[in-house]
């Protein structure tokens, strides 16, 4: 999967769970003092960013993928009323989306179940000046770069080896003689959580 896979797809979820939003768009990077100046919005307003990614060690497939701890930020931006009323409408805003993305997959096949890590009042001057209020929402999202070698729903033939007392690890050419063949079928492939047990 791409990262822009990935961020359209929670655009699209975001804009059909919270309809009452005027503006859900991706956006690069931090929403730092002075970007309000230089990026067009109607609020109440959401950008979705990812800051960062990082190798998740403990969650590899041999399917010619890379399993990524991905750090994603929802600024939730409201400008009416006063400044309380404005801090408020965003932290309402912060908390729908904690509720909706905690546990979830964002609709987006391969994709796994996204983290909340936190939300925060991001209030500053220079936005209050502007009559805008600012929520932070922070998740981490698994999700696996690259194209899968066996992509889900595919079905490939197998063939299943038996050995009364069988090297353990792959059946080598060498020893391929020393077991019975089962016989070949068709699998399709599900990909799921690895088994624990």
């Amino acid at each position: 999967m791409k990262n822009d896979t990935l961020i359209d797809g929670i655009v699209r979820f975001i804009s059909s769970a919270m309809p009452e939003l005027n503006t859900v768009e991706r956006y690069a990077g931090q929403f730092k003092e002075g970007t309000e100046k230089r990026v067009s919005f109607q609020c109440p307003a959401v950008f979705i960013a990812s800051l960062g990614k990082r190798y998740d060690q403990t969650y590899q497939r041999d399917f010619g993928q890379v399993a990524v701890n991905a750090r994603l930020v929802f600024f939730c931006i409201a400008g009416e009323g006063r400044r309380d009323k404005r801090t408020v409408t965003a932290e309402d805003m912060a908390d729908h989306i904690a509720v909706l993305g905690h546990g979830s997959n964002w609709d987006i096949d391969g994709a796994e179940e996204a983290v909340f890590e936190r939300a925060e009042n991001a209030f500053s001057d220079a936005f209050d000046k502007q009559g805008l209020g600012m929520w932070v929402v922070e998740f981490t999202q698994r999700y696996h770069l690259g194209e899968s070698k066996w992509p889900p729903g595919e079905q490939v033939e197998l063939e299943a080896f038996m050995h009364p007392a069988p090297e353990i690890g792959e059946v080598s050419p060498d020893f391929k003689d020393d077991y019975e063949s089962l016989g070949k079928g068709l699998a399709r492939i599900e990909l799921g959580e690895p088994n624990e047990s």
